[in-house]
C-alpha cells in the first residue's frame, strides 16, 4: 500500500534549503558561547588568584613581623641566659672555692701576742709598745695567703693598723715577728678599748683566730 504524500510548505522549504546552505552556523555559535564561557572562566580565575596571591602577601607580611619579633625575644632571651650563665659560673666558682677550703680545712692559730714592757712613751706626745706575735700552722698541708692584721680593740678603720702577708706557711712551720704599733697620747687616754689590742689571722675573709692583748703597764 503506497503512503500518502506529504505536502511541504514553502517556509520550511526555505529553512531547509537554509540549513542547508549554512551548515556550520550553528556550530560558530556553540564555539562562540564557549569561547565566551572560557574567557569568564579565565577572569574568574585571575580574580580568584589575585584575591589569593593578596591574602597570601598580608599573612606573609604577619608572619614575617612575627617572626622578627620572635628573633628578637630570642635574642633577648640568649643576652640573659648569658648574663644567668655568667653569674652561675660565678657562683659556681664561689662554691668550689668555699668546698675547698671545708675540704682543705686550715688549722692556723696565733701562738703569741705579747709585748715585754707594754705602752712607752717614745719621745713627746707620741707613745708606742712593741709585740711579738707567733702564728702556726697546725695542719697536714701548706697554706699560701695568709693575713695578719693588728689594730686597735673594736676599731677596724684605723690608720694605725698593721697588715702583714704570708706568702706561704708550711705544715708545722711557725712564723714569729715583731711590730711596733703608735698611737697619739689623745688616743692613748680616750679609754681601754684604745690602748687594747687585737691580732687575726685570715685566709681571703675567713677569720682563722682571734687573740687579744691588754697590758696591764700603763704610762
Amino acid at each position: 500500500m503506497t503512503k500518502p504524500l506529504r505536502l511541504v510548505s514553502q517556509e520550511n522549504l526555505t529553512k531547509t534549503a537554509f540549513r542547508v546552505k549554512n551548515p556550520s552556523l550553528k556550530q560558530k555559535l556553540a564555539w562562540s558561547l564557549m569561547s565566551m564561557k572560557m574567557k569568564s572562566l579565565v577572569v574568574f580565575l585571575i580574580a580568584v588568584l589575585s584575591l589569593s596571591v593578596a591574602g597570601w602577601l598580608v599573612t606573609n607580611n604577619d608572619l614575617q613581623q612575627q617572626i622578627n619579633e620572635l628573633q628578637e625575644q630570642n635574642a633577648e632571651l640568649q643576652g640573659q641566659n648569658r648574663d644567668l650563665q655568667g653569674k652561675n659560673d660565678e657562683l659556681q666558682e664561689q662554691l668550689n672555692l668555699l668546698q675547698k677550703r671545708l675540704d682543705f680545712n686550715p688549722r692556723v692559730l696565733i701562738t703569741n701576742f705579747s709585748s715585754q714592757y707594754g705602752w712607752q712613751n717614745v719621745v713627746g706626745m707620741t707613745i708606742a709598745m712593741t709585740f711579738n706575735v707567733s702564728v702556726q700552722n697546725f695542719g697536714i698541708s701548706d697554706i699560701e695567703g695568709l693575713t695578719v692584721e693588728i689594730k686597735r680593740l673594736n676599731i677596724d678603720e684605723d690608720p694605725h693598723n698593721i697588715t702583714r702577708k704570708l706568702d706561704v706557711l708550711h705544715a708545722g712551720e711557725t712564723i714569729e715577728f715583731r711590730e711596733i704599733f703608735v698611737i697619739g697620747w689623745d688616743l692613748y687616754f680616750g679609754g681601754f678599748h684604745y690602748r687594747s689590742l687585737e691580732a687575726s689571722v685570715k685566709l681571703g675573709e675567713v677569720i682563722l683566730d682571734v687573740r687579744y692583748f691588754m697590758p696591764h703597764q700603763y704610762l
